[in-house]
């Protein structure tokens, strides 16, 4: 019988950080985790991943005869995406059944350490919304367009009509990394399950490499909704609408609420991309309208994002805009945006129901 390659020794102690994880704080309560690959061919075998902001040259695994490879690193209780990069290549853990989808058309390992009680996981014994993969012809697309809505668990038993929310992701993904990578449905059933958010449906639309921008953005905030309204029972008006993402669908949730104050009362970017060149030099020194609430998210340790973020609060700040800014410990990973989403969904269903 194989064995596992990740072999949790729980530590209940106190550790500071000896291996490069951005999430590990003095006196947090944290796990050594043995990670162990084997492969006699290889010359080098790093462990990278989301303790270590996927860096594949951080983290070197040690290998004692020649064919297994070993890498201890100390973790907080959650999940964790890892791979190994052996001579360059990377490589999910063959050994562990446990994986998530990495976005690129492979697999990512996950690291299961302690109890999680998140959301993240599949619930069964609670009520669950639907999840539906839909299209129809674009002609701002110019080509069939594809997008994933999620139904509250009450949408078929009631006629009931609900807000939205559009959910963006990230550079060169699609509607699906919400779902495969996000679990962002569990996280809803789960919050509605304890009644911590009412129910709404979210809307998760495919942008490719776009950043939301022309002909895409064309699509998004005319075609795609205008066919949800006519087809979903959702409520109309600014006030029933947000928009949220990371990365690129960070910064797509910021662009498109600020070019389309009528259509979206809530914009919440998390980790959102804004390199100067796409949009900084746009709005620098000049007038900057913000006619909805804006909520912005983003990880101190972000390598990519966290500057450009601190960028766009001082140019709104200059410009007397109100707005909320979060910046906590955290990278530019599904850890981080796991870390925060139930907070955000949190947002939205108080934006949707000012007066609970």
């Amino acid at each position: 019988m194989k064995r596992f390659a990740v072999i949790l020794s729980a530590i209940a102690a106190l550790f500071t950080l000896s291996c490069g994880s951005d999430y590990v704080k003095p006196g947090d309560s944290i796990q050594a985790v043995t990670f162990s690959f084997f492969e006699p061919d290889a010359v080098e075998v790093f462990l990278a991943g989301e303790m270590n902001n996927w860096n594949p040259k951080a983290l070197p695994m040690d290998c004692a005869d020649g064919s297994n490879w070993t890498a201890t690193v100390y973790l907080k209780d959650g999940i964790w995406q890892y791979k190994f990069v052996a001579d360059g290549t990377w490589i999910a853990d063959p050994n562990n059944p446990n994986t998530i989808d990495d976005g690129y058309g492979g697999l990512n390992s996950l690291a299961v350490i302690g109890k999680v009680t998140d959301g993240f996981l599949f619930i069964t014994n609670i009520p669950h919304g639907t999840v539906k993969k839909l299209g129809f012809a674009s002609g701002a697309l110019g080509a069939a367009a594809s997008f994933n809505i999620y139904l509250p668990p009450d949408y078929s038993t009631t006629t009931n009509t609900y807000p939205v929310l559009f959910l963006l992701h990230g550079y060169g993904q699609n509607e699906d990394q919400w779902t495969k990578q996000g679990h962002i449905e569990n996280y809803m059933d789960f919050l509605l399950s304890g009644g911590k958010i009412e129910p709404f449906i979210i809307v998760m639309p495919a942008g490719g490499k776009s950043f939301y921008t022309n002909k895409v953005e064309k699509y998004i905030t005319d075609e795609l909704y205008n066919y949800i309204k006519k087809n979903y029972r959702i409520k109309p008006g600014k006030e029933n609408t947000a928009i949220t993402g990371m990365s690129m669908g960070g910064f797509g949730a910021f662009y498109l609420a600020q070019r389309n104050p009528g259509l979206f009362g809530l914009s919440i970017p998390l980790s959102g991309y804004f390199d100067e060149k796409l949009y900084l030099e746009v709005i620098r020194d000049k007038p900057l309208p913000v006619d909805f609430q804006l909520e912005i998210y983003c990880g101190t340790e972000d390598r990519l994002c966290f500057k450009p973020n601190e960028d766009l609060k001082a140019i709104l700040v200059k410009n007397q805009v109100k707005f909320g800014y979060y910046a906590a410990p955290g990278d530019h990973s599904w850890h981080y945006w796991r870390g925060i989403i139930k907070e955000v969904l949190g947002k939205v269903s108080d934006f949707f129901n000012p007066g609970d």
